[in-house]
């Protein structure tokens, strides 16, 4: 059954050794929560600095992803219009977040997630490009993002997007 085009982006695909497949990227429904929060810990396993921290110092309190999964749905609750999801067979394979700020005209890319079963299709991309997409068409006159030099693949696909490193970070940690 094909779904309705409005407000979607349908995009058909090509796969090594399987047929087009559809996936529509589209605007966040209070519905996609559920899902987006318990696909957090897989998601960002290997890339959040929290995570560092606890294998660096221990756990304390709760684990570096259900604090991930807080500030998510937190962001989400406070600014629905302001993420995107990628769905495929009807489930929700990866999602992005941003945000803008209308005075300074600099819209900020910050979540960009796909499920580990699903990386490797293009579908980071295809949501990166809507988050563009729509950072220009709500005025939008640069765009920035943060993400950590161990993250390859992100890396690779904002330089080929366009993006130029214009800051670096180190962070220090020491246990007291």
């Amino acid at each position: 059954m094909k779904k309705p085009k409005t407000a979607l982006l349908l995009v058909s695909q090509m796969r090594k050794n399987c047929i087009a497949d559809e996936m529509i990227i589209r605007k966040f429904k209070k519905e996609d929560l559920k899902e987006i929060l318990e696909m957090t810990e897989q998601t960002w396993d290997g890339f959040s600095f929290d995570q560092v921290l606890e294998q660096k110092f221990g756990r304390k309190g709760k684990s570096w992803w259900e604090r991930k999964a807080d500030s998510l749905k937190e962001f989400i609750e406070t600014h629905p219009e302001w993420v995107f999801v990628a769905e495929e067979e009807g489930k929700i394979v990866g999602y992005a977040t941003y945000s803008l700020n209308r005075e300074r005209e600099i819209g900020e890319v910050l979540s960009n997630a796909v499920h580990p079963h699903w990386r490797g299709k293009g579908i980071g991309g295809t949501l990166h490009r809507k988050v563009l997409e729509e950072l220009r068409r709500e005025g939008m006159q640069a765009v920035s993002l943060v993400t950590s030099e161990k993250h390859i693949p992100a890396i690779k696909m904002y330089e080929s997007a366009g993006f130029k490193e214009i800051w670096h970070s180190t962070y220090y940690a020491k246990k007291l």
